[in-house]
């Protein structure tokens, strides 16, 4: 095989297969490329009202209605039932306390909930990533994309600077294709990037986590557990469980996303740079969980990352470039990662469509991505300074809200913009306001003094109501996933 193509993406995970769609269905001789086969476990699957409107942005542009329905749970449900995913409502935040049941009060103290939708409806969704990886692989190989699935990439040759090498070796027998661009789609391996021997960017990261994750089958749902327990959830703005629901611990917290097909899926994030003790024993060390963990049973693997955090240079080359769930690995907290690769998606195909290998493009793409992570990481590292703190961590968690519901509003009025920033990142009225909410949360004054900072800080820019005292931690914005 020495076959030439436009581009050559690696990795046909949801990035990959989806910019490779839209390459190949405007005339681009397109190579996906990937060792693993689909089905597969993958991790990262929680979207959000900002991941559905780049969706829905990227269906309504490149006319693809099959996406657009993938953006509501309600459309996805009707059209495409055969490709799991859960309902999500909101976000959901428990604080527990080791060797102590869970306990709440009538102000819910020990909780909060932030709704994001008014129906199930419009509801967002939990990817169940072996379902939905493999059916955007599938369309991508339907709208002619060459499948080079089982390549293992042995090694890049750019001494051209019009053509990339691109050579894999099986069984002592070397294959080659050429490629005008090649895309790195490849996660947290970074393929790409390590072949060219590239290495992180050497920058402080504020945020030091390490993760284990896993799917489960049976486990009972929390909001039945919290009325057999007789901890009321009559104000509550939704389900628990049709949420991202976050067991906030001593020492991290644990996730628990629910799909329809009877998986859920659960991950410890510890604020180490190791991991102290296993998934198991952590939940069994709060007696609430462990309850409710007692009849689960796990269906996957156990996987683990320890000290994950880090970011590479987008730009590779002048035609070698990286998504940006390749060129940076953060954290699952706030729930960025669908929506930061779905921007990818739409960026680099703006640029290979429309730009070309123009430096200014080049630049600007390097800069929003470069932009958005170190404004993601003083967010999600101000997040866990503060979570020892229950009422600090839910005050970091709406300011981070905040950012991330001005950013979906100007979507809402203006459409998507793939020169902007994720997150009102370049929102210049918003943006030393938040830089300076970080620093008092993670500084030394009291909470409730911070809170009543924060919260005459938000005035301008609240428009969903949170840092409400009045509501006892239920908030029910909705207005851009009526």
């Amino acid at each position: 095989m020495n076959a030439a193509y436009d581009v050559a993406i690696v990795g046909s995970g949801f990035s990959g297969s989806l910019l490779a769609t839209i390459l190949a269905e405007r005339g681009r001789r397109v190579a996906l490329i990937d060792r693993q086969r689909h089905p597969r476990f993958a991790v990262g699957e929680s979207s959000t009202p900002l991941a559905d409107a780049i969706l829905r942005h990227l269906g309504e542009q490149y006319g693809r209605p099959d996406w657009v329905n993938l953006s509501a749970y309600g459309s996805w449900k009707d059209t495409m039932p055969t490709v799991s995913c859960g309902l999500k409502r909101g976000f959901a935040y428990y604080r527990h306390h080791r060797r102590q049941p869970y306990r709440d009060s009538h102000d819910h103290d020990s909780s909060l909930l932030v709704s994001a939708s008014r129906s199930d409806q419009a509801g967002d969704t939990h990817w169940y990533r072996p379902d939905v990886d493999h059916y955007f692989h599938q369309q991508a190989i339907k709208a002619g994309v060459a499948d080079l699935t089982g390549w293992q990439l042995s090694g890049l040759d750019t001494a051209s600077p019009h053509r990339i090498g691109l050579h894999h070796v099986q069984h002592d027998h070397q294959q080659s294709i050429t490629a005008d661009w090649l895309i790195d789609a490849s996660g947290p391996a970074a393929a790409v990037a390590r072949l060219l021997g590239r290495r992180p960017i050497g920058q402080p990261i504020r945020t030091r986590t390490s993760s284990t994750w896993m799917h489960v089958k049976g486990l009972p749902g929390w909001s039945d557990w919290l009325c057999r327990h007789d901890i009321g959830c009559d104000d509550d703005p939704f389900d628990a469980d049709a949420a991202a629901v976050h067991h906030v611990l001593d020492q991290g917290w644990i996730w628990c996303l629910r799909f329809d097909n009877g998986i859920t899926s659960v991950g410890w994030t510890s604020p180490t740079q190791t991991l102290c003790g296993t998934l198991e024993s952590t939940i069994d060390d709060y007696p609430s969980l462990r309850q409710l963990f007692s009849g689960a049973n796990r269906c996957t693997d156990i996987y683990q990352a320890e000290s994950f955090q880090r970011r590479f240079d987008p730009v590779l080359g002048t035609r070698c470039l990286m998504t940006p769930t390749a060129a940076f690995t953060l954290d699952p907290l706030h729930s960025t990662g669908i929506a930061v690769g779905l921007a990818g998606v739409a960026r680099l195909a703006d640029l290979m469509l429309n730009h070309g290998d123009e430096e200014s493009a080049l630049d600007q793409y390097r800069r929003l991505i470069q932009t958005e992570f170190l404004w993601l990481d003083d967010f999600v590292g101000t997040s866990y300074s503060a979570m020892p703190d229950f009422s600090r961590f839910s005050a970091a968690c709406q300011w981070f809200m905040l950012a991330a519901i001005a950013c979906e509003e100007q979507i809402q009025r203006s459409g998507f913009d793939c020169r902007r920033c994720l997150y009102s990142a370049d929102n210049t009225a918003m943006r030393d306001v938040m830089r300076g909410g970080n620093r008092d949360l993670r500084g030394p004054r009291m909470t409730a003094e911070v809170t009543k900072s924060l919260r005459k800080s938000a005035m301008p820019f609240n428009t969903a109501g949170l840092f409400n005292p009045d509501v006892a931690n239920r908030f029910a914005y909705t207005a851009t996933k009526s």
